[in-house]
C-alpha cells in the first residue's frame, strides 16, 4: 500500500509538470519562474510521502529528485555525488555515532538503570512520583546521549518494569516517557544541534548554550503538567517511597555519580573550550567504557551489541542528512527561498506577525 501511494504521487507530480511545461528553461531558475502550483504540488508530495509511511531519508531524497526533474532542465544529477560528499566528510558529523555509542554502552552497562533508581528515591514521595522520575531521568540521560531515539528506547526499557504493579494510568506512563524521550533533541548535546549546525554552518557550541534556557523551561512545564494530572486524578505518592529517609537519599547519590561524571566530561569540556563536540563525544565514549569496566559489565558481547545498534541508527541519520542536503540544493537552485522571502516581505503585517509566519513555516 505504501509503495502504491509513493508511485501515484510521483506520477502525479511528474505528469503535472510535463502537462504544464515544467520550469521551461535550462537556465538557472529565478524566484519568478517557479509557479505556485508547482510548489504546492511538491508540498503535497511531501505530505503524501510521510502520510504513506515512507522512510524519512527516502522521502526527502525522492522529493528532491521529483522537484529537480519536474521543475528544472538543468543536469543537477551530475552534482549529486559532490552534494553528498561534502557533509559526509565533515569532521563534526563524527560526533553523531560517538554520542549514540555512548548511550548504548550506558544502557548495556546498567548505568541508565542506576540513574533511574537514584532519581526515584528523590522523587518518589511526590504525587505522581514515578512520572516525575520519567521526565528527570530522560532529561539527565539526554544530557549524555544526545538522541531522542536512544533516550526514549533506553529510559522506556528501564522505567516500564517499575510501573507493572503501580496505580498509574497507562496513558500517563507512556505519555511521560514519550515527552521525556523528546528531550533528547532539545537538551545539549543533542544530535539535532550538530546536524543543524552542519547544514547552516552555525557554531554547535553556541547552539548548545542557547538551548539551556528552553531545555529547563520544557522540563519544568512537563513536571507542571504531571502535577496537574496528579492533583486531578488524586494520584498518591508511591507506597515504597514513604519509608525513604535522608540517609537513603544521600546513599542514592552514588547511583547518580556515573552519569554526573559523564555529563561533566562531555558538556564541561565543550563549555570550557577544551574540546570540540566531536572530541567531547570521544571522551564520553572513553568515560562510559571506563565506568562499565569499573562495574564489571564490560565484555565483548556488550561492545558488539552497542556497535551494531549504533551503526544501525547512524545509517538512518546519515540517509536523512544526505536527503536533506540534496533537497536543500534543489530548492535553492529553483529559487524557492527567494520566493518565500519576497512573499514574506510583501505581507502588510507587523514584525511580530512576520515572525509567527516564519515559525509556522
Amino acid at each position: 500500500m505504501i509503495a502504491i501511494v509513493f508511485i501515484v504521487i510521483m506520477a502525479l507530480v511528474i505528469g503535472g509538470a510535463s502537462l504544464f511545461g515544467g520550469a521551461g528553461s535550462a537556465a538557472a531558475l529565478s524566484a519568478t519562474t517557479v509557479p505556485w502550483w508547482a510548489l504546492l504540488a511538491v508540498l503535497a508530495a511531501f505530505a503524501g510521502f510521510f502520510a504513506g509511511g515512507i522512510y524519512v531519508g527516502a522521502a526527502l531524497s525522492s522529493l528532491a529528485l521529483l522537484a529537480g526533474f519536474s521543475l528544472s532542465d538543468r543536469p543537477f544529477w551530475n552534482f549529486l555525488g559532490e552534494m553528498i560528499w561534502a557533509p559526509s566528510t565533515n569532521f563534526v558529523l563524527v560526533s553523531v555515532p560517538l554520542f549514540l555509542l555512548m548511550g548504548e554502552i550506558m544502557l548495556r552497562a546498567g548505568l541508565s538503570e542506576r540513574l533511574y533508581r537514584g532519581l526515584n528515591v528523590w522523587m518518589g514521595r511526590l504525587p505522581g512520583g514515578l512520572l516525575h522520575t520519567n521526565i528527570l531521568a530522560c532529561g539527565v540521560f539526554s544530557a549524555v546521549a544526545g538522541s531522542s531515539v536512544a533516550t526514549a528506547a533506553t529510559m522506556g526499557s528501564v522505567a516500564l518494569p517499575y510501573f507493572e504493579k503501580s496505580h498509574y494510568p497507562p496513558k500517563l506512563v507512556l505519555g511521560s516517557l514519550a515527552a521525556g524521550g523528546a528531550l533528547g533533541n532539545l537538551i545539549p548535546p543533542g544530535i539535532t544541534f550538530i546536524i543543524y549546525g552542519l547544514i547552516t554552518e552555525t557554531s554547535v557550541g553556541a547552539l548548545y548554550i542557547a538551548a539551556i534556557g528552553p531545555s529547563i523551561l520544557v522540563v519544568l512545564l512537563f513536571i507542571s503538567v504531571i502535577f496537574y494530572y496528579s492533583y486531578k486524578l488524586k494520584l498518591r505518592a508511591d507506597p515504597s517511597a514513604m519509608g525513604v529517609t535522608w540517609r537513603h537519599k544521600v546513599a542514592s547519590l552514588s547511583d547518580l555519580l556515573p552519569t554526573t561524571l559523564l555529563i561533566g566530561l562531555v558538556l564541561g569540556t565543550i563549555y570550557a573550550g577544551l574540546a570540540t563536540p566531536t572530541e567531547s563525544a570521544a571522551l564520553g565514549v572513553a568515560g562510559s567504557l571506563i565506568l562499565a569496566l569499573v562495574d564489571r559489565k564490560l565484555n565483548w558481547k556488550m561492545i558488539s551489541e552497542s556497535l551494531h545498534a549504533t551503526a544501525r541508527t547512524t545509517s538512518m541519520i546519515a540517509l536523512i542528512l544526505f536527503g536533506a542536503y540534496v533537497l536543500n540544493y534543489i530548492l535553492s537552485a529553483l529559487g524557492v527561498p527567494q520566493m518565500l522571502a519576497k512573499f514574506l516581505t510583501g505581507l502588510p503585517l507587523p514584525g511580530w506577525a512576520i515572525m509567527l509566519v516564519i515559525i509556522g513555516f
